[in-house]
């Protein structure tokens, strides 16, 4: 007689206790989990129609996708016409990744459709915000995953891009840290179960982590989070596509030249370690040393040299799937230019008494005229500028291009430098010194120019005073030491007559756009903005660029000391 082997029903009974365990443990940690109220509690109804989103998904897709990969798009297309048979009214990880894609490409559109810009705005500001509590609030141990991780890119994509700023709370600092605890710091060969379309995405998704926080350590003068050990690789340059679920090998692209979906990304990846050490270089507290200096920024610019004909090459219709436009070639121009700026300039200020240092000023000066250089597309108030002026006009941070402090600075520098040097020195007519001067005519022309953008902002309701502030007083300095006049008056004067300017361009912005306020009914927006008219206003400048404090860079600081409320 055979005895029946007890173990598999025991197994059986411990497997269903076990599982009841979870069960009731989920229960009762769902009971006591705080419910906080949904800022979107109908989400569906704020979503406007089909045509419209096809738009604005399209905006997105041209624009920064191609750059920082965060989607894999044919799979987006098939949750995205899914979601139309079958609208869902509660945030989903799905619908959260629409609703940002969705805001950032408000950015981008031609201004036709049923809602306005100001309608637009106030909805992206609406799916941003609910983006973030689906991210960060109740459901925060469930967005452990890639999906929250994408949620994550996007939401700092699009809160720079919509014009919100960067979050304390929202870091690409803590989006690292999320990164890392995923293992994207490790290459997909690590784990053999994963497969080709899950480990391309981790690769890529890897790649804009480091993307965003080496950005967010430029813009904030912070040191770059990056850990010293990271073996992921270079995603590879292969198409949408060819990424399929049962995939089992991945070929490469890159190697015969063609370009891929993933060409952008993968062009400015190769760059990330060089940037990383001049990062190191910014922040280090220690005096820099001018000779690493030289040799990173020689290696920089032969990067933006390399870009830039990787770019021509990709724009040549030749290349079947090329997704590379003018947007793409225009921002990381300027991305790429900015890591030369931050590294040259505590040399430029050096510069102005010491000549071992021309060269860098030199370099600086050259990387600040080429970001500025594309504000000459911009001409506002015209309704048709194309996606990067869009950007500049509604972005923060990094994405304002040639509108930040961080370009006007080095031009009101230079230019300021230039005279002094032109005051200590007797011309005699000679071309080289004609030349020199039509050189400075032209900086002056585009500081002017952008000023009278950065007044166009204002005028359309953009609360922001100090770029225009900054660029008004440098002139006002430039004009008083060409005509030998004294500088502080005129600088006074020239302030004072920009901020009247602002302060009326203020009021009248906020007369034709009223805000429409779900409790109180309307209300009229107060920008804050003190009136310019009454005595006693000053420039303060203890802002900074890339850490440098402003107050060393200009001799206008001596002022009354009240118009610092005004600079925001």
């Amino acid at each position: 007689m055979t005895t029946k082997n007890p173990e598999p029903a025991l197994n059986d009974v411990k497997n269903l206790i076990i599982k009841e365990c979870r069960d009731l443990r989920q229960s009762i940690k769902a009971q006591r989990s705080v419910r906080l109220n949904n800022p979107l509690p109908d989400v569906c109804s704020t979503i406007p129609s089909k045509g419209e989103c096809d738009e604005l998904v399209q905006c997105y897709l041209r624009t920064f996708e191609p750059i920082y990969r965060v989607i894999h798009v044919p799979s987006f297309w098939t949750e995205y016409d899914e979601f139309w048979t079958q609208a869902q009214s509660t945030l989903t990880p799905f619908l959260t990744k629409l609703l940002l894609i969705l805001a950032i490409g408000t950015v981008f559109r031609s201004g036709d459709g049923s809602l306005t810009k100001e309608e637009h705005h106030r909805l992206a500001q609406n799916w941003i915000y609910a983006a973030q509590w689906w991210l960060a609030g109740p459901s925060e141990k469930s967005t452990r995953n890639l999906d929250g991780l994408q949620v994550a890119c996007l939401l700092l994509i699009s809160r720079k891009a919509c014009g919100f700023g960067a979050s304390p709370w929202l870091s690409a600092g803590s989006l690292m840290k999320m990164g890392i605890s995923m293992g994207l710091h490790r290459d997909w060969a690590n784990y053999p179960a994963l497969s080709p379309l899950q480990g391309e995405i981790r690769r890529r998704l890897w790649a804009t982590v480091l993307e965003l926080e080496l950005q967010e350590s430029l813009d904030l003068a912070l040191p770059c989070l990056v850990p010293t050990f990271w073996d992921t690789k270079a995603p590879s340059s292969i198409d949408d596509h060819t990424l399929a679920a049962n995939l089992t090998t991945v070929s490469n692209a890159e190697g015969d030249g063609r370009v891929t979906n993933a060409s952008i990304q993968v062009l400015l990846h190769d760059s990330v370690r060089l940037r990383m050490q001049i990062l190191e270089v910014i922040h280090d507290c220690k005096e820099q040393s001018y000779q690493r200096a030289l040799d990173l920024g020689s290696k920089m610019r032969a990067v933006c040299r390399r870009t830039a004909a990787a770019f021509s090459s990709m724009s040549d219709g030749t290349s079947p799937g090329a997704e590379s436009s003018g947007f793409q070639a225009k921002f990381i121009d300027i991305q790429l230019h900015r890591y030369i700026l931050a590294l040259y300039t505590p040399f430029m200020v050096q510069a102005r008494k010491d000549p071992q240092y021309y060269f860098a000023r030199k370099a600086c000066l050259e990387s600040a005229a080429i970001i500025a250089a594309y504000a000459d597309a911009l001409d506002l108030p015209s309704d048709a500028p194309d996606d990067i002026c869009r950007l500049f006009i509604i972005g923060k941070g990094s994405f304002k291009g040639p509108l930040s402090l961080d370009v006007i600075s080095p031009l009101g520098l230079e230019l300021v430098t230039q005279l002094e040097e032109e005051s200590f020195t007797c011309f005699d007519g000679d071309p080289l010194d004609k030349l020199a001067g039509a050189s400075r005519d032209h900086l002056i022309h585009t500081l002017e120019h952008i000023l009278n953008q950065l007044c166009q902002k204002i005028a359309m309701g953009t609360p922001s005073t100090k770029r225009a502030g900054l660029a008004a007083a440098v002139l006002g300095q430039i004009r008083a030491m060409k005509a030998e006049q004294d500088i502080k008056e005129t600088v006074y004067e020239t302030m004072a007559q920009t901020f009247k300017d602002c302060f009326s361009a203020l009021q009248m912005s906020a007369q034709r756009n009223e805000v429409t306020e779900a409790l109180d009914g309307t209300s009229t927006i107060d920008f804050g903005v003190p009136d310019p008219s009454l005595p006693g206003f000053d420039m303060d400048l203890t802002d900074s660029i890339f850490g440098i404090d402003l107050q060393s860079l200009f001799p206008f600081t001596g002022l009354d000391n009240s118009m610092g409320s005004m600079l925001s």
